[in-house]
């Protein structure tokens, strides 16, 4: 009797490890089904504008603010085998660039793009710049596809030699429509400023869908208003130039200018004349 239920008691256990071993080879066809569905994911883009600071924390993990800095700890998980088995896909989200939005999604977001920059493409059609520095702001753009962006808002207190640094990367945004640029008015060295004034006007050869440019307490173009007209590849819809000083000279350039001949908007409030000439006077 003591024989029998031993040997009953060894066929359960036996029955047990066989039920384990077929539970645990369903887990890992389930495992093997899903990666191969991962092989198979026909995603192609990815929306990410216009959603919530939640989502955006759920997203990485984290409801706390998390340091700009991009020096963080690479992520431990390998993902490299998964990569190269997927097409590259677009993300698309709109860039708010100021010292405090830098989270940690947005943190998450770069690194994450950055390690896999062969196979995505990170899109955003609006790009505002309100306090970010330079160099944060080259490491970003550096990530993004620049021909995808249609709108920049800049408001920042820069130096006219820090809006030719940037000038660049405008010059690469091909389908840029819409240019919003506003306090550049941190003076630099007069012997300078021609050469800053060149590298920026020189940019607007390569923006053929301009439409609309929005140029706020532009000093620098004083005297050389038409630099920049001569640079307008295209007619403007709406030309806004504020709060500076215009020459006469601006002034009858911008008459004649054949880029502006179809505005349907002009904006010149806050503009005080110079005269080039004393017999110019009234």
């Amino acid at each position: 009797m003591f024989k029998a239920t031993r040997s009953r008691r060894l066929r359960k256990i036996e029955g047990e490890k066989m039920e384990e071993g077929e539970a645990e080879r369903g887990e890992e066809d389930k495992a093997a089904r899903d990666f191969g569905n991962l092989k198979r994911c026909k995603l192609r883009v990815l929306d990410l504008r216009n959603t919530g600071q939640d989502f955006w924390r759920m997203w990485s993990g984290s409801s706390v603010h998390v340091s700009s800095s991009f020096s963080m700890a690479p992520w431990t998980e390998d993902r490299s085998s998964t990569e190269k088995l997927l097409a590259p896909f677009e993300v698309f989200i709109e860039l708010h660039l100021k010292e405090r939005s830098m989270d940690g999604f947005l943190t998450c977001l770069m690194r994450w793009v950055e390690q896999r920059k062969a196979s995505i493409h990170l899109c955003c059609k609006r790009l505002r710049i309100l306090s970010f520095s330079m160099d944060k702001i080259m490491k970003v753009l550096s990530m993004v596809q620049l021909d995808c962006i249609q709108e920049v808002y800049m408001n920042r207190s820069w130096h006219l030699s820090t809006l030719s640094m940037f000038a660049p990367l405008l010059g690469q945004m091909s389908n840029l429509q819409r240019l919003l640029i506003s306090h550049i008015n941190l003076p630099d060295p007069e012997e300078q400023e021609e050469c800053h004034i060149v590298k920026i006007t020189s940019q607007f050869l390569r923006l053929h869908h301009l439409r609309d440019l929005h140029l706020e307490s532009p000093y620098y173009l004083e005297g050389c208003l038409d630099q920049m007209l001569r640079c307008l590849m295209t007619p403007l819809d709406n030309l806004g130039i504020t709060c500076c000083l215009l020459t006469d000279s601006d002034l009858t350039h911008l008459s004649q200018s054949p880029n502006i001949s179809q505005l349907k908007g002009l904006d010149l409030s806050g503009v005080t004349m110079t005269y080039s000439s004393p017999e110019l006077l009234p």
